[in-house]
């Protein structure tokens, strides 16, 4: 397309010095085809695929309403997408923390391609500064935050790192008689025998800091140490603990279980002594090679029935440290996405059809040996 230059000063300033202007030569450019009818067309495609097409669109998706007083319905706010958080003792001074995105894995329907494992190529999103723990029983999530729940000897207080803000605040450490914690995120709030406030409405001018311990006056009916894991009971108020011997049943050798819902412990003739009744799965989850397995985490990713395995293992070519007495820092971190269904028998299956899986491997920076299973959550 030529440029459109009708006075001279046009042709002197854009360097055409030897080209007469239009208005030079007492004419103008043809009105079908010229510079500006070019332009004046691309504009009227543009303004008509912008608000004719798009509002025929708004108008079939978001009518208005009498009710309304005539305005178009309001767009759904969308909901923020999830992510799962793995938190490795990678760092001599503390924890990373790790970011993946369940929809970048490899659709393997529950079978071992991405495998070998590849290292992290993107920098952790965070880093925690906290004391090394065996048994990694010190980290909590809390809304969209992850909290380093360290004891008060290693730290007078609690860092808080946010998933949705990337923001790092600072709690203060709640007295308590030390031993083995047991933290429970529930009905909004934080439990160690003690609860976390409520934070206060967003925008508010208070400065004060809103995290604050609050001493109840109710114990739990088992002791901290001896809990094994916990789940929340469907009304979101209330959370059941498996211990020792307890509640809950756990099977190491890779086999899912279901169990019937728990009744609250202030429900009328509640029995919280006996186990409810339990079913194992048919399927394993865990990979084949057990030798190579350390611990896992099963995480709850919402839905219809879907979860995430986190798997931890050894690599598989330091399996013959195993055999010296020797101890391999390196580890590997299976992760699979998949769902669960009770089959026509009642029977509780795996749906590893579309499946998604990674597997990752990273350095550990201490020698502790004890197996643990690992630490993800999904914010």
């Amino acid at each position: 397309m030529d440029r459109y230059l009708y006075f001279a000063s046009a042709c002197r300033n854009l360097g055409y010095g030897s080209t007469l202007s239009l208005a030079e030569l007492r004419r103008d450019e043809r009105e079908h085809d010229g510079s500006l009818a070019v332009v004046l067309e691309v504009l009227k495609r543009i303004h008509h695929g912008f608000f004719v097409d798009d509002g025929r669109r708004s108008r079939t998706s978001g009518r208005s309403s009498p009710e309304s007083g005539g305005r178009a319905a309001k767009r759904p706010v969308p909901t923020p997408k999830r992510h799962l958080y793995l938190l490795l003792e990678d760092w001599e001074s503390g924890y990373s923390i790790r970011k993946l995105d369940v929809d970048d894995f490899d659709n393997t329907d529950g079978g071992d391609s991405d495998w070998p494992p590849k290292r992290f190529t993107e920098p952790p999103v965070a880093r925690m500064e906290a004391v090394h723990d065996r048994f990694n029983l010190n980290f909590v999530s809390h809304g969209t935050k992850i909290y380093g729940m360290q004891s008060g000897d290693a730290s007078p207080a609690i860092p808080a790192f946010d998933t949705h803000t990337l923001g790092l605040t600072i709690c203060p450490w709640p007295s308590c008689h030390g031993g083995y914690p047991f933290f429970v995120s529930v009905a909004g709030k934080l439990f160690l025998a003690e609860y976390l406030g409520d934070p206060p409405p967003h925008g508010s001018t208070n400065k004060t800091p809103w995290t604050s311990w609050t001493t109840m006056t109710a114990r739990p009916p088992f002791y901290t140490s001896k809990v094994i894991c916990y789940a929340l009971h469907p009304d979101g108020r209330a959370a059941a603990a498996s211990t020792t011997g307890k509640s809950l049943p756990r099977d190491g050798t890779g086999f899912l279980c279901s169990c019937d819902v728990v009744v609250p412990a202030d429900a009328a003739d509640a029995d919280v002594t006996s186990p409810p009744g339990w079913k194992l799965g048919v399927d394993r989850v865990f990979r084949k090679e057990p030798q190579l397995h350390l611990g896992a985490k099963l995480v709850y990713t919402g839905g219809d029935g879907r979860f995430c395995l986190v798997e931890s293992l050894v690599q598989r070519d330091d399996e013959h440290m195993f055999r010296e007495d020797r101890y391999p820092r390196r580890r590997v971190l299976r992760v699979t996405t998949f769902g669960l269904r009770f089959s026509k028998n009642g029977e509780l299956r795996t749906m590893l059809r579309g499946a998604r899986s990674c597997s990752r491997m990273y350095n550990r920076c201490h020698g502790f040996w004890d197996p643990v299973d690992p630490t993800a959550f999904w914010l």
